[in-house]
């Protein structure tokens, strides 16, 4: 229709008729879980060794992932760790091997550690593989050298399904494949690439933090460099855009240090759910009858609850943000005076409505700025720390309504790159951004 129109047009103008010329579309950025895959990978390249756990994602989506870093290498320089003589057999590949995949969970410290140790190159900062684990150690203080943990989540999976359809994985050919490279830190990172900052009471990062940075603004510049042309580059210079790529990155949700024992998701599900008891039992007094009808009394005999608070379903609707319980649950807090507040205890995906809009909002749309989770995530987050008895309930006083409580460990744990300076606060009388490395 649209081309009848236009060579009417052009017949009417008197000129020839217009022709539709094809647009190309835009290559969709990877989403930040990939893009960390193949920072770990190219930090190899430059002596910087950088391992990844995944927790949470789906197995098709995560081996799809891996298959784009396969190609982007080559499978010759692919080491797969399923058994102990895998392992055995690691030592006389790491000269050529760039990406090792553990698939067995006990085999996952003893890989890192033979990583770690070994310099396969003979001298200190040669080449050495990215370790990819599908699995997060029971005990991460084990874990030698930069290992970060990679927590999936229904939009990171949503986003790879995406980039997936595009076709984009395939379309790198060898991008990640440069050859070996020395990396160089300018003196305007000194300040962040530093134990103490000793600036603004930022939290003083650790070594380990420090070796993640390290290795992820290595292979930034790795990736630049092999980028700006076909030859083969040897040295470079972390830039600007490298810092403030990686700092962007450090700052996802899907990301925290290895040793961290915050558990946000866990905090997320727990928060949520007491909004859900507190709606049930009549807590919200100021909301009117309660939600789903008489007082929510559990029974219990000295002290303990007889039966769970919360069953697993609901747990699992309450993540479901276009779930029927989720949609009534907002519902009703919007017919109340401090409904505002008991929303943004429930878990927010991003920034909630201005006050103001809050109850003119959809239901709909409310529903949507809460963070959503799977009934796998109910079962290796919620499930598994109330039956460690992490997650407890208690009343606030003798007859007051049950909730549920978390150790302060594991409700707040802020990143140590929650407060990583933008570039402008480390080098302000220069441009942001510049894809020069500075002198």
């Amino acid at each position: 229709m649209f081309l009848g129109l236009e060579r009417r047009w052009g017949r009417r103008m008197g000129g020839p008729a217009m022709t539709r010329l094809p647009v190309p579309q835009p290559v969709p950025t990877a989403p930040g879980s990939v893009h960390l895959g193949e920072l770990a990978i190219a930090a190899g390249m430059a002596g910087f060794p950088v391992t990844l756990c995944y927790q949470d994602f789906p197995a098709p989506e995560l081996s799809q992932v891996w298959k784009h870093y396969i190609r982007s290498v080559g499978p010759n320089e692919v080491h797969h760790i399923h058994t102990q003589r895998n392992l055995d057999k690691l030592p006389d590949r790491l000269a050529e091997v760039r990406i090792v995949l553990v698939h067995a969970p006990r085999l996952h410290i003893p890989t890192a550690w033979s990583i770690q140790l070994m310099e396969p190159t003979g001298v200190e900062g040669g080449p050495c593989p990215a370790l990819l684990s599908r699995f997060v150690p029971d005990d991460l203080d084990e874990e030698p050298g930069a290992t970060i943990v990679l927590r999936g989540s229904v939009q990171e999976s949503a986003a790879i399904g995406r980039w997936l359809a595009t076709g984009a994985d395939a379309d790198h050919g060898r991008r990640l494949a440069p050859g070996p490279m020395s990396v160089e830190f300018p003196g305007w990172l000194s300040s962040v690439l530093s134990p103490d900052p000793r600036s603004n009471g930022r939290r003083r990062r650790r070594l380990r933090d420090l070796q993640v940075l390290r290795g992820l603004l290595a292979g930034a510049c790795v990736l630049r460099s092999a980028s700006d042309g076909d030859e083969a580059v040897a040295a470079g210079t972390a830039s600007r855009d490298d810092y403030e790529s990686v700092r962007r990155l450090l700052q996802s949700p899907i990301l925290l240090p290895a040793d961290a024992t915050c558990d946000p998701l866990a905090t997320d599900m727990v928060n949520r759910a007491n909004v859900y008891l507190a709606a049930r039992s009549g807590e919200v007094r100021q909301c009117g009858s309660p939600l789903l009808g008489h007082d929510y009394e559990i029974g219990h005999e000295d002290g303990r609850q007889q039966r769970e608070l919360i069953t697993r379903r609901e747990v699992a609707d309450l993540g479901n943000v276009r779930s029927r319980m989720v949609r009534r649950l907002v519902e009703y807090l919007q017919r109340g005076a401090d409904g505002y507040q008991w929303y943004c205890r429930m878990g927010l995906a991003r920034r909630p409505p201005r006050r103001d809009a809050w109850s003119t909002a959809t239901p709909a749309y409310l529903a949507t700025n809460l963070r959503p989770w799977s009934l796998k995530q109910v079962r290796t987050h919620f499930d598994r720390l109330r039956r460690e008895g992490l997650i407890t309930a208690e009343r606030e006083q003798g007859n007051g309504p049950w909730r549920y409580e978390l150790p302060e460990e594991l409700a707040d744990g802020p990143s140590p790159f929650r407060n990583m300076p933008p570039v402008g606060e480390l080098v302000p009388d220069l441009p942001t951004f510049d894809n020069t490395a500075p002198g």
